[in-house]
């Protein structure tokens, strides 16, 4: 696998979804949603590059119900996914990007979702949860003020480095764009990193020390899982004791960092 800085080597393969999801699928225009849970404040969750309906990402919109929150996973990739029994390549990958970008990605938040849990639901209030790809999404979503706090689990902020870069250049995953974003948010973050992540989210990486120079620095939370590797959380083998121990840590962890900003 490519060191690509989207799904480092050695990190997580995609898994097969065999969870069997509570909640109920619909769509708000051409965007099909996932939604499960009632109340006053909702988490979007935002997945990896599998997609809609890869791995656990279904399994963690159901536990983050049950902690009381309205939640809603948009399928911005449209049935679309990077292949599961592809391998992990720079140019296979920016061709996949390219058709999912932020400024289509925005339109979907601000022209279908926002307007849906403001309008039809009547909440006020919403976090994110983000892995991965969808970490990204985070981050740039988070210079929107409308975003209480945002929960980063494995995430790959430095695609920010891929968009307007010509086919066949690899660099663009290892230019830094993704500081000058972090320097834009507005809200609350927490990182999980897993061991084989970027350095700049680690200890006192350069998006760590960003983040607790803001105003809201002691909100945010940091956190490094050196037994796991990227994509644990969402697509780890949960036999192994090291992923199933640190997966319960996160959504704990999560469930105390939404509840926290919530209440602030």
């Amino acid at each position: 696998m490519a060191d690509t800085g989207c799904c480092p080597k050695g990190s997580e393969p995609a898994l097969a979804a065999t969870y069997v999801a509570k909640g109920t699928e619909s769509k708000l225009g051409d965007l099909s949603i996932y939604t499960i849970g009632t109340g006053n404040t909702a988490i979007i969750v935002n997945n990896d590059i599998y997609g809609f309906n890869g791995g656990r990402i279904r399994l963690i919109c159901d536990q983050l119900a049950n902690d009381g929150y309205f939640v809603i996973l948009p399928d911005y990739f449209r049935g679309d996914s990077y292949p599961a029994d592809a391998e992990i390549e720079p140019n296979r990958l920016g061709e996949f990007l390219k058709k999912h970008s932020w400024a289509q990605v925005k339109s979907d938040l601000e022209d279908k979702v926002y307007p849906y849990l403001k309008g039809e639901k009547s909440i006020e209030k919403f976090a994110m949860i983000g892995f991965c790809w969808g970490a990204w999404v985070n981050l740039h979503a988070s210079v929107n003020e409308e975003v209480v706090c945002a929960a980063n689990v494995h995430p790959a902020f430095n695609l920010e480095n891929f968009h307007g870069k010509p086919d066949n250049d690899v660099s663009y995953f290892f230019e830094n764009k993704e500081a000058e974003l972090t320097k834009l948010v507005k809200c609350p973050q927490l990182i999980y990193s897993a061991s084989n992540d970027l350095p700049s989210i680690k200890g006192d990486g350069e998006i760590i020390k960003i983040l607790k120079e803001k105003l809201f620095g002691d909100k945010c939370v940091f956190r490094d899982f050196p037994d796991v590797v990227h994509g644990f959380a969402t697509r780890g083998d949960l036999e192994k004791p090291e992923v199933a121990r640190d997966v319960k840590i996160v959504m704990e962890g999560v469930a105390d960092f939404f509840k926290a900003n919530f209440s602030a």
